[in-house]
């Protein structure tokens, strides 16, 4: 068992992500008023902090996520608000049943379904610095441990 660091009380932790031959992960720290993000190298047992995000930056904490390659912060609330947090900061709205997939360059991907009246997925690639639609195709987006990505309809 591994605990690179101990759990306090006001503190939340994301879904860890496994980025770069290390554990990345993030820290709500609700009684420091800061969000931290953290690799761990689990080879020397070091941690080491690749981010610090005052909770003041942040609109709320609802969908707080890491995602790699590259590595970064986003957010995607109830209010249709898509945001990139770190290590950049870019937003734009989306749709109201959009998600986001990942990145690839400077395109990134999401997924949409709809119910008009049989259900459908649609795979929707906007522009990285806009959200300006560049493309939308039928089908989602499925990315395997080893970084392909596969459409699937």
């Amino acid at each position: 068992v591994v605990q690179p660091l101990e759990t306090k009380d006001g503190q939340y932790f994301g879904r860890p992500i496994y980025f770069d031959n290390k554990l990345t992960f993030l820290l709500a720290d609700f009684t420091a008023n800061k969000i931290q993000i953290f690799q761990y190298q689990y080879k020397n047992n070091q941690l080491s902090t690749l981010a610090e995000i005052s909770l003041s930056e942040i609109i709320d904490c609802y969908n707080l996520l890491l995602h790699a390659s590259p590595l970064m912060l986003t957010r995607q609330g109830a209010d249709h608000l898509f945001q990139i947090i770190w290590p950049e900061k870019v937003e734009f709205q989306i749709g109201d049943t959009e998600s986001f997939c990942c990145r690839a360059d400077t395109k990134l991907y999401f997924t949409a379904w709809y119910e008009d009246p049989h259900y459908r997925e649609e795979l929707i690639i906007r522009e990285y610095a806009t959200g300006n639609i560049l493309e939308k195709m039928p089908g989602s987006l499925l990315e395997l441990p080893d970084g392909q990505k596969w459409r699937l309809y």
